[in-house]
């Protein structure tokens, strides 16, 4: 059976929902970027193979935290639901050498890169202006009425 390291972090599906779904398909290793909800923490334990909070995990970087306990538990794979991990689970994997989001995770975090990339394709969508100064601001007010 393959196992997976379960990247829990705030943001996504709840615990309850996702965690067992994927435990009927790999022996799952929980790290818990963030503290888990009271009313699954109790049931985690009955899904995961192991269970570890990312302080206890003995690194300070997220990315280190997570590369350094799926080499610890053999992880064939490392996923998140968490749109505030996504970033750091593609990292970790491509570190670790498995298949993840690569480069383009970074487009689930960041609106700016996200819309500019379906700009590029022609993806109908609101038009916009990225902005990082106040003339920019006013600019794209003045472009966008």
């Amino acid at each position: 059976m393959a196992k997976v390291l379960y990247v829990h972090a705030k943001g996504g599906p709840p615990v309850g929902y996702a965690l067992p779904r994927v435990a009927a398909r790999a022996e799952v290793h929980l790290l818990a970027l963030s503290e888990l909800p009271t009313d699954s923490a109790a049931r985690t334990h009955a899904w995961c193979a192991s269970q570890v909070a990312a302080e206890a995990a003995g690194a300070d970087d997220l990315v280190a935290s997570i590369t350094s306990r799926a080499r610890e538990v053999g992880a064939d794979a490392v996923v998140t639901f968490s749109e505030y991990a996504v970033v750091a689970v593609a990292e970790a994997t491509r570190l670790l050498g498995l298949r993840g989001a690569g480069p383009a995770a970074a487009l689930a975090r960041d609106k700016r890169l996200m819309r500019t990339a379906w700009d590029r394709q022609g993806i109908p969508q609101p038009h916009f202006r990225p902005v990082a100064t106040l003339e920019q601001l006013r600019s794209a007010t003045r472009e966008l009425q």
